[in-house]
């Protein structure tokens, strides 16, 4: 191995130890990725509902004998269904970051 690349790994070990002496662990909280959670959420909100109208659809229509005309109106319902249970799920991370703002505006003003 070359001096360079053993000095570049002694000097990332010298790194790593005063990390670990240091005694100072970096956790990740939960609410660090809150906003990313929701943006999941939301998404699997709309989808599950386009496949739920989908499936339904397709169902209907293989029960009762008709082409594509079930699939269509049922995917458009499951659509709906889900841009609105993705519009009740922002509303509640609103309300939700509003409480955290106020808190924090609470706090910082008693000090």
């Amino acid at each position: 191995m070359p001096a360079a690349e053993q000095k570049k790994i002694k000097a990332l070990q010298e790194k790593i130890l005063v990390a670990r002496e240091s005694g100072e662990e970096s956790t990740v909280t939960p609410s660090a990725h809150n906003g990313a959670n929701y943006a999941w959420r939301m998404v699997l909100e709309l989808v599950i509902g386009l496949v739920l109208g989908f499936g339904i659809g397709y169902g209907l229509d293989y029960w009762l004998g008709t082409a594509p005309i079930m699939i269509m109106i049922m995917s458009l319902f499951g659509f709906g269904a889900g841009v609105k249970t993705m519009m009740n799920t922002a509303s509640e991370y609103s309300k939700i970051e509003s409480e955290m703002k106020k808190e924090e505006y609470k706090f910082f003003e008693r000090k």
